[in-house]
């Protein structure tokens, strides 16, 4: 029987806990609860089947119901004791606990004194009610996170029917959570405080079920942030958690006339208890749960939940009036909101429909991962991957949608992280690349309203160091987010106060701030060189700029006083670029909005700096009073400023030309003599005086006075003599051109020029506009300073309205030439003028001027590329104002649109990430984020546009940097989403139903390709493309590769895309064409083949039945020439059952043809005629397809027959007279051999008709034999002591030298070797017959295999011939118990020609010995097998073709075997089994960037290994799999598994050596395993081209690295690279000495290969081409922060690694 409910209560009330926390001891609360107190008090509470209700009655009493416990029946059973200990309050518990917890959330005037004995009982209470609702049995546990598969999350739990309790997160689950120290505390806090316990109590005592929401919210916002977690989102659940527990807390915070305002003032409550408890990361989240907190832009995953599961509850009353909490859907939480906003209009409601459509996006954001948004459903099931390429149109409209939300939680993510925000600040600090630095700085800027003051103030440190960037871009953007970061630091309180409120300020002001910054830029510090000096003067101007454009009225007061103070302060005792950068700055304040005394301040300036001698500064002043008075007299505008800001460059900027016209001509005719109003007489005389006192030096400064004088009104005859010399007849510009061109010429007095010019077109001197618009295009293209630039760019697009047409094209093509300059400084400025004067091009030449632009988005040069990506941008960005300059129909102006958007699609295809990441940021910046582009201008260009972007930008793997020029970009996809489908109730774009699924190798895709692509497009077709990978006899190129090719080519092919690796469809199989079918539901499929393909593929030559691919529709498409040998085909289409189109291509793309492409790249010649021609780049930069064969080799058996012997009479009789013929002993040598149990190895050269070329005789040694087999009893003594077990002896060891074998003997040895392990022989023995003289190359031989030779031991006289004299017995012995194994493998690394070579042949062997010996020193006593990676090929061809039943030699017609050959290992790569399917499985062992531990995954740039496995199963073959070694297993025991699952069908494993722990695994996995080499006890293996930097090793994985074909991040395990560990019982000095003979081998190889690579091509082998001669060139890692010189030779590279290591030799440990 459970423990009635007084003894519970009396139990928490003598807890520890409790009596510590109420500084009581047991006692004294032990006599507070004598005499069964609370036995008394409860006994009317109880029931036998539970206590937490009670007996009401009904009606007239007859009949009662249970009803909820209510807290104040707790009190009252409580009175008893509570009344020991003191009085009542005088309006009683209940209301004493509401008004101190109230007191204790929101302290109020002086602190509240609260008695000792007023607490405890207040406590008694609170802890009665905790004590009632912790009790489990009367608890059911909600699981609201369960996995479907079965995995469940933590659990939370509620009370059923009672919305009245909030648990917190178990703290397992809050570890790694950043937000766990804040969350701690609050659970601290609220379990100290009862503030669960009080909440309830307010509920029954006020009615507001506040606790209810709270519990409903923090369900829903746990349930979803459990579920995302799950799904990868970023997602703090502690701050959640601690978010949606306290997001109301602040509705107790509100006085009582507050009341009706609850709503809205609450938030200023919740914020002030979050900040005053010092959880002010909670705090934030918790404050800004407003619906209305949504329209900002950028929102953290946090923020968003809480938000959504707010919205979701709502509170109804009963009929009894009780408040409940309930959970709507969010279309019936919209409308509920909706008819209780205040004073809705339609500009509200649109407003509320924004910020709502943001919620129900996040909704379904959530729903597409597969988070259960149902809260009695909380399942998260993960949502069914779908492909990219697949989607429709609306998915993929909210796969873009999607991608904008998770790049910004992400960056959101890193913002609420003062750890992440530093890294981040300091990874841009480090960036040198121009474009990756503006990179950074838009993030700052896009992201800039959601940083901290602290995080803002440490982006300002950043942006000053900027201002001194050595390009002027960064430096005015720098300061323009500078002016932003002022204007926005102080936190601007978004919520409603309470009156009479002040807000508590931060420990600085935003004019704090920019008071310091100010001073730093006017004053930098004295160690600050000259140069950077004046480039931080000249950003004044843009930060005061940008600051007063982005405050309100009230503010720009404040900061306008500051600045003028500045003025005040400095006038006269500072140096003339100080001046002058204070005068320029003065044209971009608002004198309108100055007071008289500020007007007269800075007016005062400009009347001491005239003073100085600086023409410069004289200038300045002249520009200033210009301006002054323009604007006193109110006729200029804000933007006829001359405001080079490039963030406020239109073609309506600086001066308006409109307004300069109207301006001009006041000058001339109506305003002379007038006075200028606005403007006191003094105040006219004083600066007429000042004018007229100033020298003409420059004609700048007459024009400036003349135009001045004549604003107020000045003489008209004196005027008339200004205009005769400005603007006469006489007057030329062309010394105002050169002194414009001239490098000492200041940038002010330029610009005052340019100004000149375009006045002097306007007053009717026309003639000139041809020489003044090429001026200005000059001074746009090679000025040094950027104000100039623009000065002259914006002139130019004014100039440019009055020129002819072919004049206009001469500028353009001029502007043009620019681009191509390849000097980014220079041409980074012309885009944005060029693609707004291009559009006053008559169509045929803006046609011509497009192709100028196509053909410079193919050039190699990326700074050439990506200007001309900006200027495609802004013709873009401006082509709708074209429509109207000339007549066309809608048809030629519409396809023109199209072209320019597929050239910016094309910029995102590249291959090169910066090209790629500037086309994105052009899209994003230049089009959606442009506010002169309507709506529906920005969606005729999404249309063209938005699936093949969203493709392109999920295909590649962002960098860091990549990322966050994405999230930018994205944020304007976003906001153009959201705001057209608001305004137009979304997006209706028609699915197209026709298919064309294009399967193929292309390897490489060709422009025949393209062609035929087009001509399919042409039919209204959407063309998938399929990389074919059942071609398995071609030798392709890593799949990643030809499919970047294929992006690259088709990057501006609007509905043309590449199916996903996931997705293979072999035409042979029923199942893959019923999966196509499924992929394109509904819809018509069209297989795109060549006729070719219809006549030799295996598909087409089967019978056909249901469901094969005779009855798919077909495209066909016909070859009419006889490329590649071939004739043309017959057109016998009666296989196929469906429908057929045919298509023909021209000749000249008919001709082309893979074997011609590699040919040209052999010959490093121009190959764009055959393919994309940045395809063409991408191919050359990773030397692809150089000197490699469009189809495998097949793998010959070589003319070597191996085999195991017994020594038969024929035999004998064939070896005397051969290979034995001549040789000393051989009566000696034959007897043995007829001796019983001598067996040995013979090896036959086929190329010499089978003639034996080398022999071993080998038998086995019982101990008790010894001496008879060494007739000396020291030898047999010696032989038992050191050799134990099995014992061979190798009694003779004959070859002959002429042969094309190489190295017959090791080949013997080895094979001698290899046969005694097999046979369980532990200890060899080598002892001669016959001759006992052993050859120096015998010995040395014997001696790389681990052989020592035993001296001292004398033969027995009795055994010793006549002519024998007394010498030592040739003895060597080995120990074979644990062997090591070596596979010699450098000649497959090696690519044709170089392979070939006799020298580097040469190399390779010596190499390769010298391994072999210092393995003997690193393995004392050991045996050494060597084997030849091609032997291993040799006997696995005999095997496998053995397995499959086929012949070994290639046959005529082809005859397949019914099994297929599976690679998986290093064996066989790039060849194929004779009369064998052989598909290679491409793995890749990768270490961690530490080398602690690897995985086994796919090889670079390869297909997933699950995709490779797919592939293999749709063969529908048996397999037969193979590798070069199997020992521990690593790759098997990966693939296993994958094969299990996907059903391949697994008939045999054949490896090259198999060691018995190999064979175990296999017996274990129940695979049929066999080998060309078993080892029974394999110590230790090595792959020799492992041991070799830049020819072999194992990869190392950096997360952001992309590799491409050319090299490889990888590791050799030898010093000074890494202390390999699979050495450790190794002495270290041996591992250094191993090392280093490995990095000389390596040295002495890549040494050879650069020479025979010289003298075959005439220039040096280069890491970027050693791609050239080896098949995978590796680089040993270095990191992510380093780069390798490509230029220099790979051998400089390990000859800098054999110094590295020599100075390790000394360290302890390594000269031992």
């Amino acid at each position: 029987m459970s423990p009635s409910l007084a003894k519970l209560v009396e139990r928490d009330l003598l807890s520890r806990h409790f009596l510590k926390a109420n500084s009581i001891t047991k006692k004294q609360m032990q006599k507070y609860l004598s005499g069964q107190v609370l036995e008394e008090g409860f006994r009317g509470l109880e029931r036998s089947d539970g206590w937490q209700t009670k007996r009401a009655p009904v009606g007239d009493g007859r009949k009662e119901k249970s009803v909820a416990l209510r807290c104040d029946d707790l009190v009252s059973a409580l009175l008893p004791l509570l009344r020991r200990i003191s009085d009542d309050p005088e309006n009683g518990w209940c209301q004493y606990i509401l008004d101190t917890s109230l007191q204790l959330l929101f302290p109020q005037g002086e602190e509240f004194q609260e008695s000792r004995e007023m607490k405890l009982v207040k406590n008694i209470i609170l802890q009665t009610i905790r004590t009632v609702i912790d009790q489990p049995g009367h608890i059911v546990p909600f699981v609201p996170c369960e996995r479907a598969d079965g995995e469940s999350c933590k659990p939370e739990y509620y009370v059923p029917g009672q919305e009245n309790i909030i648990r917190f997160l178990d703290p397992k689950e809050i570890e790694n959570c950043n937000g766990r120290w804040e969350y701690e505390k609050l659970i601290r806090f609220w379990e100290q405080n009862y503030i669960n316990e009080f909440m309830l109590l307010y509920g029954e005592e006020t009615g507001f079920n506040v606790i209810g929401h709270l519990h409903h919210v923090h369900r829903i916002a746990v349930n979803i942030s459990r579920q995302l977690s799950l799904a990868g989102v970023p997602i703090d659940l502690a701050l959640i958690s601690g978010a949606a527990v306290g997001h109301d807390i602040g509705k107790f915070g509100c006085k009582d006339w507050e009341y009706e305002r609850i709503p809205y003032l609450h938030y200023y409550y919740t914020d002030l208890f979050f900040k005053t408890n010092d959880m002010p990361t909670i705090g934030h989240i918790a404050t800004n749960h407003s619906t209305w907190d949504l329209e900002l832009e950028n929102l953290s995953a946090e923020s968003l939940v809480l938000i959504y599961a707010d919205f979701r509850v709502k509170s109804v009353r009963d009929d009894s009036g009780a408040e409940l909490s309930r959970i709507y859907t969010l279309k019936d939480s919209f409308d509920i909101i909706l008819n209780m906003l205040d004073n809705v209009d339609e500009a509200k409601r649109k407003r509320y429909e924004r910020v709502y459509a943001k919620l129900q996006d996040f909704e379904e954001f959530m729903e597409r991962l597969g988070v259960s948004t149902d809260p009695e459903d909380p399942v998260f099931r993960p949502a069914e991957k779908k492909y990219e390429p697949l989607l429709s149109s609306q998915e993929s409209i909210n796969r873009l949608k999607d991608l904008a939300i998770e790049h910004n939680i992400s960056v959101m993510k890193i913002f609420n992280d003062e750890v992440a925000f530093g890294n981040l600040l300091e990874a841009a600090r480090s960036e040198k690349q121009w474009k990756q630095v503006r990179a950074y700085i838009n993030i700052f800027y896009e992201y800039s309203t959601y940083m901290t003051q602290k995080q803002k103030q440490m982006t300002m440190h950043f942006l000053y160091e900027l201002l001194m960037h050595s390009e002027g871009d960064i430096r005015r953007l720098a300061a323009e987010v500078m002016g932003i970061f002022i204007a926005n630091f102080d936190e601007e309180y978004r919520k409603e106060i309470p009156d009479g409120v002040d807000m508590i300020g931060s420990e600085m002001t935003a004019l704090e701030l920019c008071d310091e910054y100010l001073g730093k830029i006017i004053f930098p510090d004295h160690k600050i060189t000259e140069v950077h000096r004046r480039w931080i003067g000249y950003t004044l101007k843009i930060v005061i700029n940008t600051l007063l454009d982005r405050v309100n009225e009230e503010e720009k007061r404040k900061y306008l006083e500051l600045i003028v103070g500045y003025y005040k302060r400095t006038n006269g005792n500072i140096d003339d670029a100080t001046t002058f950068i204070l005068l320029d700055s003065m044209l971009y304040l608002p004198f309108e909005a100055c007071t008289e005394e500020e007007r007269r301040i800075l007016l005062d300036y400009c009347f001491c700096a005239v003073k100085r001698n600086s023409g410069e500064v004289r200038l300045g002043v002249l520009r200033v009073l210009e301006y002054y008075v323009m604007s006193l007299q109110g006729s200029v505008p804000g933007e006829s400023i001359p405001n080079d800001n490039r963030r406020k460059v239109t073609s309506d900027n600086v001066r308006d030309s409109d307004t300069r016209e109207s301006l001009q001509a006041g000058i001339h005719d109506d305003t002379r003599g007038s006075r200028a109003p606005g403007i006191t007489d003094d105040l006219r005389e004083r600066i007429i005086q000042l004018v007229s006192a100033l020298s003409m030096e420059y004609t700048s400064s007459a024009y400036f006075r003349y135009r001045i004088l004549s604003m107020l009104g000045h003489d008209a005859a004196e005027l008339e003599k200004y205009r005769d010399i400005l603007f006469g007849e006489g007057e030329s510009t062309s010394d105002l051109f050169l002194e414009n061109l001239k490098v000492g010429t200041p940038w002010v007095l330029k610009a005052v020029n340019i100004e000149y010019f375009l006045d002097r077109l306007r007053s009717g001197r026309r003639e000139e506009k041809l020489h003044i618009a090429t001026h200005l295009s000059n001074l746009l293209k090679v000025s040094e300073k950027v104000t100039v630039r623009h000065s002259a760019g914006n002139g130019l697009k004014y100039v440019t309205t009055l020129l002819t047409l072919d004049q206009r094209n001469e500028i353009v093509i001029e502007l043009t030439k620019g681009l191509e300059i390849g000097e980014y400084q220079f041409s980074k400025y012309i885009p944005e003028y060029l693609g707004e004067i291009a559009l006053f091009l008559h169509p045929n030449e803006l046609d011509e001027m497009i192709f100028r632009l196509e053909k410079l988005l193919e050039n190699r040069n990326e700074r050439i590329v990506t200007v001309a990506l900006n200027t495609i941008g802004v013709l873009l960005a401006n082509y709708p104002s074209y429509k109207d300059r000339f007549p066309e129909e809608d048809g030629v102006y519409s396809k023109r649109r199209e072209t320019l958007v597929g050239l910016l699609l094309r910029g995102l295809a590249n291959y090169d990430p910066l090209v790629s990441q500037e086309a994105f940021h052009v899209i994003g910046k230049y089009i959606f984020g442009n506010h002169r582009l309507t709506l529906e201008e920005k969606n005729t260009i999404f249309r063209l546009l938005y699936k093949k972007m969203m493709v392109l930008i999920t295909e590649r793997e962002e960098s860091r940097l990549e990322f966050f020029n994405n999230a930018a970009a994205l944020n304007h996809i976003y906001r153009f989403i959201s705001d057209y489908s608001i305004t137009n109730g979304g997006f209706r774009y028609p699915e197209c139903e026709k298919i064309a699924f294009f399967p193929g190798t292309f390897d490489p895709f060709t422009l025949s390709h393209k062609g035929i692509v087009q001509e399919i497009k042409k039919l209204g077709f959407e063309v998938y493309l399929s990389i074919d990978e059942f071609s398995w006899s071609k030798k392709t190129q890593p799949r990643r590769m030809r499919r970047k090719i294929i992006t690259i080519s088709t990057g501006n092919e609007r509905d043309v895309y590449v199916l996903p690796d996931e997705i293979q469809i072999n035409l042979s199989n029923k199942k893959d064409l019923a999966l196509l079918k499924s992929l394109f539901p509904g819809k018509d499929i069209h297989v795109v083949v060549g006729s070719d393909i219809i006549a030799n593929a295996s598909a087409y030559k089967k019978p056909p039945e249901s469901g094969s691919i005779h009855h798919f529709n077909h495209i066909v498409f016909l070859r009419s020439s006889a490329a590649e040998g071939t004739a043309e085909f017959d057109r016998d289409y009666s296989v196929i059952l469906g429908q057929v189109t045919e298509l023909r291509l021209p000749t000249h793309l008919e001709d082309i043809s893979s074997t011609r492409i590699r040919e040209n790249i052999d010959l490093n010649r121009d190959i764009s005629n055959l393919i994309d021609a940045v395809a063409q780049n991408y191919i050359y930069d990773n030397s692809l397809y150089l000197r490699e064969p469009q189809y495998k080799s097949i793998v010959m058996t070589k003319g070597i027959k191996i085999e195991k012997v017994a020594f038969g009479e024929d035999l004998i009789r064939e070896l005397t007279g051969t290979l034995l013929n001549g040789r000393k002993g051989v009566a000696e040598v034959v007897a043995y051999l007829k001796r019983k149990g001598t067996v040995g190895i013979v090896i036959r050269d086929g190329e010499k008709q089978n003639k034996i070329v080398g022999m071993s005789a080998f038998s086995k040694v019982e101990t008790a034999d010894l001496y008879q087999e060494f007739m000396s009893q020291a030898v047999a003594a010696y032989l038992r002591e050191a050799g134990t077990g099995k014992r061979v002896v190798i009694g003779a060891l004959y070859f002959d030298s002429d042969t094309n074998i190489r190295d017959p003997l090791q080949l013997l040895l080895s094979e001698t070797l290899f046969e005694c392990v097999k046979e369980d022989f532990t200890y060899a023995i080598y002892h001669p017959r016959g001759n006992k003289e052993i050859s120096h190359r015998m010995a040395e031989t014997l001696k790389r295999q681990g052989f020592k030779r035993v001296d001292g031991f004398k033969r027995a006289e009795s055994s010793r011939r006549a002519d024998d004299p007394a010498k030592d017995d040739v003895i060597f012995t080995v120990d074979m118990k644990f062997p090591v194994v070596v596979i010699q493998n450098m000649e497959s690394k090696i690519k044709y020609p170089f392979n070939q070579s006799e020298n580097i042949l040469r190399v390779i062997d010596r190499a390769h010995e010298n391994l072999q010996k210092t393995l003997t020193m690193m393995y004392p006593d050991t045996l050494i097998l060597s084997v030849n990676q091609e032997i291993i090929h040799h006997k696995l061809i005999g095997m496998i073709t053995a397995i499959n039943q086929v012949p070994v030699e290639p046959q005529t017609p082809r005859v397949l075997g019914d099994l297929m050959c599976v690679p998986f290992g290093q064996i066989l790569n790039g060849f194929a089994v004779p009369n064998t399917v052989t598909k290679t499985l491409h793995t890749e062992k990768y270490f961690d960037p530490g080398i602690r531990k690897f995985t086994i995954k796919e090889y670079p740039n390869y297909s997933k290994l699950i995709n490779q496995v797919r592939t293999i199963k749709s063969f529908d073959m048996g397999v037969i799999l193979v590798d070069d070694l199997l020992h521990k297993g690593y790759r098997i025991r990966e693939l296993d598994p994958l094969f299990k699952a996907e059903g391949v069908d697994i008939k045999k494993i054949v490896v090259g050596v198999l060691s018995g722990r190999g064979k175990d695994l296999m017996t274990v996995q129940g695979r049929d395993v066999t080998s060309a080499y078993f080892v029974p006890n394999m110590r230790v293996w090595f792959l020799e081209s492992a041991m070799y930097p830049y020819i072999g090793g194992d990869s190392v994985e950096r997360p952001g690295r992309e590799e491409n074909s050319g090299q490889f991040n990888s590791i050799n395990l030898i010093l000074p690279y890494v202390l390999p560990t699979f050495m450790n019982d190794v002495p270290r000095n041996r591992v250094y000495d191993f090392s280093m003979e490995s990095l000389k081998n390596a040295r002495e190889i890549l040494s050879e290969l650069e020479e025979e690579y010289k003298e075959l091509f005439q220039k040096n082998l280069t890491l970027k081409r050693l791609g050239e001669a080896i098949i995978s060139p590796r680089f040993p890692d270095i990191g992510s922060c380093m780069a390798y010189d490509l230029n220099l030779a790979p051998s400089i590279f390990v000859q800098n690694d054999i110094e590295r290591l020599a100075r390790l030799k000394d360290t302890s440990g390594f000269e031992r």
